[in-house]
Formats: C-alpha cells, structure tokens, sequence
C-alpha cells in the first residue's frame, strides 16, 4: 500500500482509501472497464459509486499512472499499462493480453516517415492483433 501512496503523491494525486482501492484493483484486472472496477471494489467499498470510480480511474489515466483502452465492443476501458505497447486480443473469450514489442513499433513509426499522411502526425502507437490463445492457455487473464 505504501508503493501506491508514493506512486499517488509521485503524481501530485491526493491519496485517499478509495484512490488506493480503485489502483489495487487496477493492478489484480489489468485491463477493464469502470464497471468491471466497480464490482471490484464495491466487494471492498460497498458505497462507492460508479461515477466515483469513473473520475478516480480518469485522474488516474490523465497523470499517467494507467491508460485508456477502446475495447472491441464499443467501451472504454483501462489498462494498468501506461507506457506504449500492444495487445493480444482472443475475442472467443474476451481476453486481453499486453504485447510488448518494441521493434513492431519502430516498424510502423518508420513506415508513417516515409508513408505520411497528409494533415495526420503519428503521436502513439497501439496495435489490437486479434487471434486465438491456446485451449490450455484460454484460462489466464
């Protein structure tokens, strides 16, 4: 808990339980939306609303401390996974794995420089790649 008061004062948040609650089950998901957290830490919190966790998961994306995610079905989601990377997308199961790759990036941030568009500049790089885990490995998240 310690950790996550400095990582919030790192970022000038003011560190309150329900701030502390709300990365803890960032961290355990990794990936989810303000609802999915919201179950969560209701078991925690049982008062807390979803606007609350809402605004605290935004404060926690506009400081950098995590990192909005555009799921495949239309919501936003979160990524406790600030930094630029990618994803794994298994949608017979709904699960979502970061990919790091950072070769994969320089790739396309290449490809942008010598194809540009006109009137678009690249500023991050994400790519969904969508596929199947593995039977044995569908369980994971």
């Amino acid at each position: 808990m310690e950790r996550i008061k400095q990582l919030l004062q790192g970022k000038g948040l003011k560190v309150t339980t329900q701030r502390i609650i709300v990365y803890q089950v960032m961290e355990r998901l990794r990936h989810a939306t303000a609802d999915g957290v919201a179950k969560e830490v209701r078991a925690i919190v049982p008062t807390i609303t979803v606007a609350t966790v809402y605004h605290i998961l935004e404060s926690l994306c506009q400081v950098g401390l995590i990192s909005r995610l555009d799921t495949r079905d239309g919501k936003i989601g979160y990524d406790i996974t600030a930094k630029t990377h990618h994803h794994l997308f298994d949608g017979r199961v709904g699960r979502i794995e970061d990919y790091n790759d950072a070769g994969l990036t320089q790739v396309v941030r290449e490809y942008f420089a010598t194809h540009p568009v006109s009137g678009f500049s690249v500023d991050n790089i994400t790519i969904w790649i969508d596929g199947k885990f593995d039977e044995k490995n569908s369980s994971e998240t």
